[in-house]
């Protein structure tokens, strides 16, 4: 972690600094997901819907690795011969690849779902790599949304689908804003609260 304190500050207050933020420090440490936080080998357990799933790691015959999933286990078969780096990033890849997959795929069912009966016309739907963010909605109707909420449960990715066809009618988050929201998810501070809590944790 750095710290950026004025050119003239000396060490001792730069400590002082962060002691006053220690606080405010450890709160936002604690909503950064962990880099590398699961070792991706055999047995390691997987998010998908909020359900915990077992990962199954196979040595296979082929040059690039495939994921296949038969509704209880992932599996990923690998190439033979890797380093454990390279076996990892492998299987990081793969795993990474099939969830933006089931991500492009439930998304664009939830934002259906949501959008129609509400009267919400999106433009398109797409899913990326926003480590910063659960989901945006650009000026043109493209809504845009972290491949990691697949991990989540449905009730926390239909928050943030909603959040983000509100943000269709209304760009801000006024008052306003939240009253649309509330209108379709009365109970979108819980849902908010949880999925806040649970953040750090889906993650690969």
């Amino acid at each position: 972690m750095r710290v950026a304190v004025p050119q003239r500050a000396t060490t001792e207050e730069a400590q002082q600094i962060v002691l006053r933020r220690a606080q405010w420090i450890a709160e936002r440490l604690a909503q950064l997901p962990p880099p590398g936080g699961h070792t991706l080998e055999d047995g390691t357990v997987l998010l998908l819907l909020g359900n915990s799933l077992p990962l199954e790691v196979v040595e296979g015959s082929g040059r690039r690795a495939r994921v296949s999933f038969d509704g209880s286990t992932v599996r990923v078969d690998v190439p033979l011969g890797q380093d454990p780096g390279q076996r990892r990033a492998t299987i990081e890849r793969a795993i990474t690849s099939w969830y933006r997959g089931q991500a492009e795929r439930v998304l664009a069912d939830r934002v259906n779902a949501w959008a129609k009966p509400a009267g919400y016309e999106p433009r398109v739907v797409r899913v990326r790599d926003q480590r910063r963010r659960w989901g945006s909605c650009s000026s043109d109707g493209t809504l845009r949304f972290n491949w990691r909420l697949i991990m989540a449960e449905t009730d926390l990715i239909d928050y943030v689908v909603v959040h983000e066809l509100a943000h269709l009618r209304v760009p801000n988050h006024s008052a306003t804003f939240w009253a649309e929201v509330a209108r379709m998810l009365p109970d979108y501070r819980e849902r908010r609260a949880r999925l806040t809590k649970q953040g750090p944790t889906l993650s690969l």
